[in-house]
């Protein structure tokens, strides 16, 4: 199966299982700074997709994303590096 989109160059997926048991997934993929989001059913047949912006610099294509389901809620959280480092909490040296 092939998740388009639109001609542009993939360069971050990620994908989690629904709590059906498995039947269903959602699965993001990343094009620059724009995500593409699709439900597929059990058989792999694209159901739905939407496309979300990515916050962080058009130039810095998102490289990582991290896709985490809450089955109770019904909520899909995504969310992307945005090409800077991280940074821990302050220490008390700081």
């Amino acid at each position: 199966m092939e998740l388009a989109h639109d001609g542009r160059a993939v360069t971050a997926v990620a994908a989690v299982r629904a709590a059906d048991g498995g039947r269903r997934q959602a699965v993001a993929a990343a094009a620059g700074r724009v995500a593409r989001l699709w439900r597929l059913d059990g058989v792999c047949r694209s159901s739905v997709h939407r496309d979300l912006p990515l916050g962080g610099e058009a130039s810095r294509p998102a490289r990582a994303l991290s896709l985490v389901g809450a089955p109770a809620a019904g909520i899909l959280r995504l969310s992307a590096a945005d090409g800077r480092p991280a940074r821990g909490p302050p220490t008390a040296d700081a």
